[in-house]
């Protein structure tokens, strides 16, 4: 085998060389091909190795393992995708993976990729080696992907979503009924018939978390299923040629395929890919009420969203001076974080009961309704609605610009009305200092007020992706239903459906809270800039500090601030709604070129039409 092996490695080489020094036009492998002509000894001495060697082959680990993820979880997966990355595994004896893996190295993965699988099938034609070799190893192997798929289609993660249709359930036991004997072996037929019965099961399953949620585990156990479902194609197809004059084409495409996939040591960045793409489709299913609430149409929700903003920036400005009173309390950074966190969070959920809105924080929760634009999952490279989606943005920036106005126009007059009659007492709810402070937290170069508004940014973000798992949470694990045997009756009812609705949204908002309130003293404690700038807080802010500074601030300084304020507003409005439609590209597997085009037919429609950012058709 080691004789094999040190005759292989010039080879591999020369095929390196041949595809690396190409013209356009020439075939590498026919070059190769003519070069081993020319030398006829060598060649036959090559020649006679492989047919030797070739009943020593192992390839059954070959075809079942070799660059398909394992059975287990995600974050074992992920675990042991990084641990083979720094330590790769040793396979089995005379396994044809530890053979090529002697004469392969990351130098040959340009090569692998370039190749067709027709130049690969007339590279092995040309050493003739016994096929009927693999026959047995065929059988063997796709008896074990189809015991796998099986188990993995009776596991409780997708047979519970199969309960009501026993039919689609009954597709995976088929599939572990299958025969791989010499007298079933040439039915492929059948065999491809039961493997789309599987995949039609999955398709089921894969519908029913639009509605019941989805996990993880779901997610990966899915994504696992159809990764054996695509090998064992692979092997039915080889199968399927073995008495045809395309059986070495059929070779080189199996081999090509795992050959890539074992060339990518790091594998964790293709398998998260995936992973987060299957579930920012799917939690963005889940969020699709909430976010259409947050997209008006008409001059008359666009009006209703003026209202909503006029409630928020009052109950800000209350916010901002009831944290003003709590810093006076003078407590170490972790308790000051909590206070913070609990009059944010309860603010926010304030804000919600009321009916009011929080400038730029609804971008965040538009995922869904961005993501619908572009229609339902596809693969990667397909076609997307891009001008809908353009429609879809276009009304959503106009919404959140009349939330942002709502906001700053409202808590800075709101909050000299709450601190006035303080002043007027004698009692100013900010020392001369802390309402210095205040105002010089707003400056735009003398504070890092910028860098925080994009850090609220992504705090707002990250809140509405919080308010979608939850969301995800509740339907995947049935909480509703749960909840019946503990509320019962008319009223129970009501109490259930008021969390289902707004289950999610609490969520959001209380993880906004703490995010918000604790981000400074977090910051404090790590030694590091962190700290956040909201701009309906900063208005509110700039109107306690206006009426409690000891001197009179000039109309210029005020404007400069008022401006700055401003700024920092759409930078939280940028950054939020730029992640949400990253997230919504991502659920649709946009591509970068595809995003590009996007941003183009953006700036094209502002640029025709900016009446558009703010006001509506009736």
């Amino acid at each position: 085998m080691q004789q094999l092996i040190e005759v292989l490695t010039p080879l591999v080489k020369e095929i390196r060389s041949a595809f690396a020094t190409a013209k356009t036009g020439e075939d590498p492998v026919h070059t190769v091909i003519q070069k081993l002509r020319l030398t006829p000894g060598p060649t036959q001495e090559l020649k006679d190795l492989v047919h030797q060697h070739s009943a020593d082959f192992v390839y059954i680990w070959f075809f079942t393992q070799t660059g398909l993820s394992q059975e287990g979880g995600f974050f074992s997966e992920m675990i042991r995708r990084f641990e083979e990355s720094l330590l790769p595994p040793i396979p089995p004896a005379n396994d044809v993976l530890g053979i090529l893996k002697q004469i392969l190295n990351e130098k040959d993965r340009s090569w692998l990729e370039q190749i067709t699988p027709s130049q690969l099938g007339r590279l092995l034609s040309f050493f003739s080696p016994p096929l009927d070799l693999l026959v047995a190893p065929l059988q063997k192997s796709m008896e074990m992907l189809a015991h796998r798929i099986s188990g993995l289609g009776l596991d409780p993660f997708i047979s519970q979503r199969l309960r009501e249709r026993p039919e689609l359930l009954q597709n995976f036991l088929n599939l572990g009924n299958l025969e791989f004997d010499e007298e079933h072996f040439g039915d492929v037929a059948y065999c491809l018939e039961c493997l789309k019965n599987c995949e039609r099961s999955l398709l089921y399953v894969r519908g029913r978390t639009d509605h019941e949620g989805t996990s993880l585990a779901l997610t990966y156990r899915i994504f696992h299923i159809e990764e054996l479902i695509r090998r064992f194609k692979m092997l039915l197809t080889l199968a399927a040629q073995f008495t045809t004059d395309y059986k070495y084409s059929a070779l080189g495409v199996l081999f090509k395929q795992i050959l890539i996939r074992h060339m990518e040591k790091i594998q964790l960045r293709q398998f998260l890919g995936r992973n987060i793409e299957i579930l920012a489709y799917q939690v963005t299913l889940l969020t699709g009420n909430t976010g259409e609430h947050y997209i008006t149409t008409t001059k008359k929700e666009l009006r209703g969203m003026w209202y909503k903003a006029i409630k928020g920036g009052i109950v800000v400005a209350f916010l901002v001076v009831l944290k003003v009173i709590a810093s006076k309390l003078h407590l170490a950074p972790l308790p000051q974080a909590f206070i913070y966190s609990c009059i944010y969070a309860g603010g926010f959920v304030l804000i919600h009961v009321v009916g009011g809105v929080l400038a730029t924080k609804q971008p965040a929760m538009t995922a869904s309704t961005l993501a619908a634009a572009l229609g339902s999952e596809a693969h990667e490279g397909e076609d997307k609605n891009l001008p809908e989606l353009v429609n879809v943005i276009m009304r959503t920036l106009r919404s959140q610009l009349a939330a942002l106005f709502g906001n700053y126009l409202t808590a800075f007059p709101v909050a000299i009305l709450i601190v006035f009659p303080f002043v007027i007492w004698g009692h100013p709810v900010a020392t001369p200092l802390k309402a210095h402070n205040l105002l010089m937290d707003q400056h735009p170069y003398l504070s890092l007020s910028f860098m925080y508004a994009a850090i609220a940014g992504v705090c707002l973000f990250v809140s509405g992706l919080l308010s979608g798992l939850a969301d995800n949470w509740f339907a995947f694990n049935q909480m509703a239903i749960r909840l019946e045997s503990v509320f019962s009756g008319p009223r129970g009812k009501k109490i259930i459906n008021y969390f289902k609705k707004n289950f999610g949204i609490w969520t959001g908002n209380i993880a906004l809270g703490f995010m918000l309130g604790s981000m400074s003293s977090v910051g404090i404690v790590l030694g590091l800039p962190l700290d956040i700038r909201h701009v309906t807080f900063a208005s509110g802010a700039l109107g306690v500090a206006w009426i409690d500074l000891p001197y009179r601030l000039p109309w210029s300084d005020f404007a400069f601030f008022a401006a700055s304020i401003f700024v920092m507003g759409l930078i939280n409005l940028t950054v939020s709604f730029s992640l949400s439609l990253l997230v919504a590209m991502k659920s649709r597997r946009l591509k970068f070129s595809q995003g590009g085009t996007l941003v183009w037919l953006l700036v094209k429609r502002v640029l025709r039409s900016p009446h558009e950012l703010f006001l509506a058709k009736e």
